[in-house]
């Protein structure tokens, strides 16, 4: 087709070269380059826009896999907290008991009191959309630049947030764990007997328990910022990574 079109053209300017007409050959030359560049001009937009389709389309589709994953890490950091509230209503509850005496200590209750205590729980979010974004070019396709800035901090909120559950589970483990282990079994219960726990009357085992709850309160605590600031980048994140109906 585009052969038989430059074949009339053509046609049409030796017409007007034979015919000695000129003035109307430089006219109808300059029609035709104007007819070229708007040619050229539109196929530079048809392809601008498929590139532009093709690019929203990409960019649904990690849209769409990033609201799942940080729904699915929402739903992670709910358990996680929900577990560090009930170590840490575990532990206010053998507070309540301070000071201990143990000739009038209800065994069975302190048992069920202490029982979430010494449990540490992580939360550890599915990063690999994050990533993925972050590490290549897909990155460009997120055209909210709200959403990009959150990703791009993302990392750093989590990382403050983990410092807290890391530093209470280095406590835990190097040094409450250790000395509960001496005096106490941490999973028989049956073995409970008031002579092996007199320790419960000292000051040491009470420090060992306030440090437990201070530890606990720097990770769900109203006033830590680490937990807020965590949920507030998750709940955004979902937000501007929601599927529009109308897409």
């Amino acid at each position: 087709r585009n052969n038989k079109m430059i074949k009339f053209f053509r046609k049409i300017r030796q017409n007007l070269v034979a015919e000695n007409r000129f003035s109307k050959y430089f006219l109808y030359a300059t029609g035709e380059i104007i007819l070229v560049v708007i040619g050229i001009l539109i196929a530079l937009q048809i392809n601008n826009w498929n590139q532009y389709r093709i690019a929203k389309n990409k960019e649904k589709v990690l849209l769409s896999e990033l609201h799942q994953e940080f729904l699915n890490n929402k739903t992670q950091l709910d358990t996680v907290v929900s577990y560090h509230i009930k170590s840490l209503a575990s532990v206010d509850s053998i507070i309540a008991l301070f000071p201990i005496d143990i000739k009038a200590l209800d065994l069975e209750d302190f048992v069920e009191r202490k029982k979430y205590s010494a449990y540490h729980w992580t939360f550890n979010p599915s990063n690999g959309v994050v990533n993925s974004l972050i590490n290549t070019s897909s990155f460009d396709l997120i055209s909210n630049d709200s959403l990009r800035k959150l990703l791009i901090t993302w990392k750093e909120v989590l990382v403050d947030y983990q410092e807290e559950e890391i530093r209470s589970a280095n406590n835990l483990i190097n040094n409450i764990i250790p000395y509960l282990g001496k005096n106490m079994p941490l999973e028989n219960n049956d073995r409970f007997n008031r002579k092996n726990l007199a320790f419960l009357e000292t000051w040491q085992y009470e420090n060992q328990i306030h440090i437990r709850k201070r530890a606990i309160v720097n990770i769900i605590g109203e006033n830590t910022d680490e937990l807020s600031t965590l949920k507030h980048f998750i709940n955004e994140i979902i937000k501007f990574s929601k599927p529009k109906i109308n897409d």
